[in-house]
């Protein structure tokens, strides 16, 4: 959205074609032209749990001088990646951190030229009756008041991502997430959109719709999962009208968890 609405201000967007979520290098190659001045890249998609080849990406984007925004939501605190090379990353608290909702932060490799674009108290240094001083950066970027609760509640997860170790982390949910990949298409009816090896796994029960699912694994066994269009509509609408029902797995998901979803899942499609 906030790519669309800068169109209003007469940037040119260019959309890359993806397969099941992901995106060819070479396709990023052919959309480049001397007039890109930004890629944004999503590293995980949320519906898919597709990773892309941001290194890679990047460098393509860096050879035509465009600097690379890197959607980091779904993957920071559950792979570890090296993210040195992006211009910019953007990242939620809430996710993979594990920090309160309201959170989030983005990591900028140099504020060089970047304009202000909105203005409010804590960001300046003096105010005079024309004119006024701005702080050094980051402070200059942050106006108003700050979450105070929030972001001392996200450095203490942060802090506790950092004593799991995020390659702990990640070789645990990519077990479960193979558990569940398997478990989800020997199921009848069951039709998994993912590819294997993801912990992000969307998926539909032949006759029943995403939302009835989602309400049954709530009713039965107390499941959260999500459905619907997973604010990525242009691609969830592709793989279902309505959707999908997406599971993920988290550093605190169980085996047990695990098979409780799995037999869940096998009673709803028993009972339809």
């Amino acid at each position: 959205l906030p790519w669309m609405a800068l169109k209003d201000r007469g940037v040119t967007m260019k959309v890359i074609p993806q397969e099941k979520g992901f995106v060819n290098p070479d396709s990023l190659k052919e959309a480049m032209s001397p007039r890109t001045r930004l890629v944004a890249l999503n590293h995980m998609t949320n519906v898919l749990g597709t990773v892309q080849p941001v290194e890679e990406m990047t460098a393509i984007a860096h050879d035509a001088e465009a600097l690379v925004l890197v959607d980091a939501a779904q993957s920071v605190g559950h792979m570890p990646f090296d993210w040195t090379g992006a211009d910019f990353l953007a990242m939620p608290g809430h996710k993979g951190l594990l920090g309160p909702q309201g959170t989030g932060a983005l990591y900028i490799s140099d504020f060089g030229n970047l304009s202000i674009s909105c203005h409010g108290g804590g960001m300046v240094g003096n105010v005079y009756l024309d004119s006024y001083e701005l702080l050094p950066p980051p402070a200059c970027f942050e106006p108003g008041t700050p979450n105070l609760p929030g972001v001392i509640g996200l450095g203490r997860a942060v802090e506790l991502v950092e004593e799991l170790g995020v390659p702990d982390i990640h070789r645990h949910e990519s077990r479960l997430g193979r558990i569940m990949w398997d478990g989800l298409t020997g199921i009848d009816r069951v039709t998994v959109y993912s590819p294997p090896g993801t912990t992000v796994i969307s998926f539909n029960i032949a006759g029943l719709s995403p939302d009835a699912c989602a309400r049954r694994l709530d009713e039965m066994a107390g499941i959260c999962v999500r459905s619907g269009m997973h604010c990525a509509q242009p691609l969830t609408s592709s793989l279902h009208p309505e959707g999908t029902v997406r599971a993920s797995i988290g550093c605190y998901t169980s085996d047990d968890e695990i098979s409780i979803f799995l037999e869940t899942v096998e009673r709803i499609v028993h009972d339809l």
